[in-house]
This record gives C-alpha cells, sequence and structure tokens, in this order.
C-alpha cells in the first residue's frame, strides 16, 4: 500500500484549491466581460460559429450604412424634385397666360421677369449639391452641371452622362444606383444616339483573375439625316392684296412676323391687321410642317462618314476594372476627338457601348471582331430622358421638343416679342418636361420606398444575428451567478475540510 505522506496531502489539497479559485476566476472573467468565450481553447466549435455570425453582423452593418447614405442623398434629388416641379406648374401657369391675345406689352413682360426669375432657381436647382458633391454631374461630382446662363458645363462627357451612374452595394449581390443625371431631368443639349454592343470582352470566369486584352477600336462615325425637310429658317407668304394693299410678309426662325405694306401713306385698317394675323398664323403652320423630327430608325442609310478614329489599349484587367477600361479608352478617345460630345465609350450593362450627342451612329471593332451592331442608331424618344433639342442657336429650326433651359430662353424672348404662336407651341414643351420632371421624381420616390424596405430588412437580419451571437457568446447572468455561487460554497468548503484532514504540525506535538 503507498504511504500517503503530509507532503503529498498538502500539494493535492493545494491543487484542488488552485482549480476552485480557477473555476471561480472564470465565472468572474464571463461577467465581467459579459463573454464566455476568450479564447478558441475555450470551445472551438462555439468560437469558429461566434466569428462566422460576428462577420456576418458587420458585413450587414456595412451593407445598412450604404442604404442609409443611399437614402440620404436620394432624399436630397427628391427634394430638389419637388422644387422643379412646384416652378414648372407655375412656368406652365405663365406659359399659357403669355399666351392669351388678351394680354397687354406689360403684362407680358412682368411675366418675362417672373419667367426669368424661375429659369434661375432652376439653374440653382440643377447645380444642387449633397455634402459638396454636385448631385446631377454624374461621376465628376466635384464639378456643377450647368453655367450661371444655363448651359450644360463641357468639362462633363455629356454624351455618356447618362451611363454614369453611382452605385451603392445594398445586400449581397445587389446594387443600386443613387443618382439623376442632368441630361436625365433636363434633356439634352444635342441628338443622342447609342451604338449597343453585343459581344462581351472575353473575360475569365473568376473575377478576380486578370486577363490581357490587346484591344484595337476602329471607330467609323456616321452622320444620319434626322430632318424631314432642310430648313433655311425662313417661311414667307405670298402677297395678299386687302382693301388694295399690297401686303408680303416672312418669318424669319419662327419667331418674328416682318410685314412689308406697299403703300404706307394710307392707316392699316382692322380687317388688313386681321388677315396679317391670318397671314402670320398660315406661316406659322408651314414652319410647323418643315420641322418636325423624324428617327430614320435602326441600319438607316447615313448621309455621310463623318470621321474614323483608331484607340488602342492593352494591358492585363479583370472584368470588374471594365470602368477603368472605359476611362483609358474615352483618355485615348480624347486625345484625337477633343469634342466630348462627338463620342464616348461607356459602360453598357457589362460591355462596351458608344454614344454621341450628335447625329451619329458608329461601328466598333476589336481586334477586327465587331463588338457592336452594325450602325446601329437610337433616337430618344420625347416622352422621357434625353428630350432631343437642337443646340440652341438660331440657326437650327424649332424642333417639337428642346432641353429645358432653351425651352426658358425660347419662352422669355417670345414674351419679349409678344409672339403668342410661339408661346402656344411652347406649351406642348411645357408639358414635355413637366412630365419628365415628375418621371424622375417618382424614380427618386420608388428608390426611396426601396431604401426604407432594405432597411427595415437589414435591421431584422441584425437582430436575428445579434440574438444567435448572443446565445452562442455572451454570458447568462442567471447562470453565471448560481455557478459563482456554487462554485464559492465548494471552494469555502475545501478550505474546512482541508484545515481537518491536514496532519497536525510539530509545534501541535510540542504544544
Amino acid at each position: 500500500m503507498l504511504r500517503i505522506t503530509n507532503q503529498m496531502t498538502s500539494a493535492r489539497t493545494l491543487l484542488d484549491q488552485f482549480n476552485h479559485l480557477n473555476k471561480m476566476d472564470k465565472i468572474y472573467n464571463d461577467m465581467s466581460s459579459r463573454y464566455k468565450l476568450h479564447r478558441p481553447s475555450d470551445d472551438p466549435i462555439a468560437v469558429a460559429r461566434a466569428l462566422r455570425l460576428m462577420s456576418e453582423v458587420s458585413v450587414n452593418e456595412m451593407y445598412r450604412q450604404d442604404v442609409l447614405d443611399a437614402d440620404s442623398w436620394t432624399s436630397k434629388s427628391d427634394e430638389s424634385m419637388r422644387s422643379l416641379n412646384a416652378m414648372m406648374q407655375r412656368i406652365k401657369e405663365l406659359t399659357i397666360s403669355g399666351a392669351t391675345d388678351g394680354k397687354t406689352v406689360e403684362d407680358r413682360k412682368q411675366i418675362q421677369k417672373e419667367i426669368d426669375e424661375l429659369k434661375n432657381s432652376c439653374i440653382t436647382v440643377a447645380n444642387d449639391d449633397f455634402m459638396g458633391r454636385f448631385q446631377f454631374s454624374g461621376y465628376d461630382t466635384t464639378k456643377k452641371f450647368v453655367n450661371k446662363d444655363g448651359r450644360y458645363n463641357t468639362d462633363l462627357y455629356l454624351a455618356g452622362l447618362n451611363y454614369e451612374k453611382i452605385n451603392y452595394n445594398i445586400g449581397v449581390g445587389q446594387k443600386t444606383g443613387i443618382n439623376l443625371s442632368g441630361v436625365d431631368i433636363f434633356g439634352n443639349e444635342y441628338f443622342h444616339t447609342s451604338t449597343t454592343a453585343k459581344t462581351d470582352i472575353p473575360f475569365d470566369k473568376d473575377k478576380d483573375k486578370s486577363v490581357h486584352l490587346n484591344i484595337d477600336l476602329s471607330i467609323d462615325l456616321q452622320e444620319y439625316d434626322l430632318m424631314k425637310t432642310k430648313y433655311d429658317g425662313t417661311n414667307t407668304f405670298e402677297e395678299t392684296t386687302v382693301d388694295g394693299y399690297k401686303i408680303k410678309g416672312t418669318q424669319t426662325n419662327g419667331i418674328g412676323l416682318d410685314t412689308k405694306i406697299n403703300d404706307n401713306d394710307k392707316a392699316v385698317s382692322t380687317k388688313v391687321s386681321n388677315d396679317l394675323k391670318n397671314a402670320k398664323d398660315k406661316a406659322d403652320a408651314a414652319y410647323e410642317s418643315l420641322t418636325k423630327l423624324t428617327a430614320t430608325g435602326p441600319n438607316a442609310t447615313p448621309i455621310k462618314t463623318k470621321l474614323k478614329v483608331n484607340v488602342k489599349l492593352e494591358g492585363d484587367f479583370k472584368a470588374k476594372d471594365l470602368t477603368d477600361i472605359i476611362n483609358k479608352l474615352n483618355e485615348n478617345l480624347r486625345k484625337q476627338i477633343p469634342d466630348a460630345q462627338i463620342g464616348q465609350f461607356v459602360n453598357d450593362e457589362g460591355k462596351i457601348g458608344f454614344v454621341s450627342d450628335k447625329n451619329y451612329g458608329a461601328k466598333i471593332t476589336v481586334n477586327k471582331a465587331e463588338v457592336t451592331d452594325p450602325i446601329t442608331k437610337n433616337v430618344i424618344p420625347s416622352d422621357g430622358s434625353w428630350l432631343p433639342t437642337t443646340n440652341g442657336e438660331m440657326k437650327e429650326p424649332e424642333r417639337e421638343h428642346m432641353g429645358f433651359f432653351e425651352m426658358m430662353d425660347r419662352i422669355s424672348k417670345f414674351l419679349a416679342e409678344g409672339n403668342t404662336q410661339g408661346l402656344s407651341r411652347m406649351q406642348k414643351m411645357v408639358e414635355a418636361h413637366e412630365n419628365n420632371f415628375l418621371a424622375c421624381q417618382g424614380k427618386a420616390g420608388a428608390r426611396m420606398n426601396m431604401y426604407s424596405i432594405m432597411d427595415s430588412r437589414a435591421q431584422r437580419i441584425n437582430l436575428n444575428y445579434r440574438d444567435v451571437l448572443s446565445r452562442v457568446r455572451d454570458t447568462d447572468y442567471n447562470e453565471a451567478s448560481m455557478q459563482l455561487s456554487q462554485a464559492s460554497y465548494v471552494y469555502k468548503a475545501a478550505l474546512s475540510v482541508s484545515a481537518k484532514i491536514l496532519q497536525p504540525s510539530l509545534l501541535d506535538f510540542i504544544r
């Protein structure tokens, strides 16, 4: 039989007390830190699960923050659209009022002043910013969209501005565009044509794997005729004889009516004045028939080849670098074509596209393989964004639709001239822009509703993750309190028993 010495008993007693203290220390630590997992050895499976849950909570929080940021931006855009719609209502009322024959010259001057003030207010809204970033300028949010006259900033790539979507990640594999471009809202200052890509760049399926690209883009720009009839800017109505007067009139650019009467010695009678008005109406009607804009449609025969350019790019790129590829292609293109309105490369849903603010179509080839439909050309309809328009110069006829600020300039000019026919024509354009403003506001409102739903969903997901994480990682204080009480009782009992079973010391025998 093994002899149990006093030293062995003491050592075992001290070890047991140490284990009791360790257990109590862990319970103290669990309660003070709130967590029951401190190191992988505590529970390897639970620790791994807790780490995954913590990662999910962190990612979901980032998605939720993006949702909140997107909602803040869109709320500002929505407020801007509300302001524009309120002003548009007033513009519509003033245009209708100014076209009324009963208005005096002074009345129209007052209306013109208000129209000019409304235009300036719209310019201010067009340059609205959110936290120092201009909302409607596409990617380049450091630049204003319009200048003080309402002309678009030519430092922006206006041709492809509608493709410059600022995307936020709001969920796994889910992105949302938060911005509206100025072209979306106010229409395009020029025609808009686009060439649609039909093949992808051959990226590897693994988006993080680079492929070597040797791109040689051959661009053949071809001009199309968008007008029904070429227009020299002047209408002339035939010579008319009224009360013995021979009257002939001309109308230049659809704005003014210049009448000539062969005998200035006689006063113009009321009948003569009425006939002049009738003649003016006929001139306006002829003007309208000459200036209707018609689309030529896909694969139409171009008038002429405008220019040909080659853009080359070589390097290693990943699928997610497509935006970088597009930017470098545009940099190379600008070296050959400084005018950004002539053409611009865009990211067309993961493919290379080409757009132009002129009436051009384009055929693009990469390494001798076509990547666009040959001479594909799309004229954007008037019932939405990219309202077709002239370049704002009076050398061109007034088309059926035009950009917002040019429309405001025309309304102001017609009011100054007392041109009721011109103001009547403007009413259709005002309605087109009003509908477009409402559509843009509706788009912003729909996004805000989606963000609200996504925010609620993110909160519910986070609540679920945190609940599971709490059960895996957090200390149960009721249970820990009971365990601490039990451990403390056992420790005290052990101390009492140890004091009794240990052999008396030499001093005890002497005593």
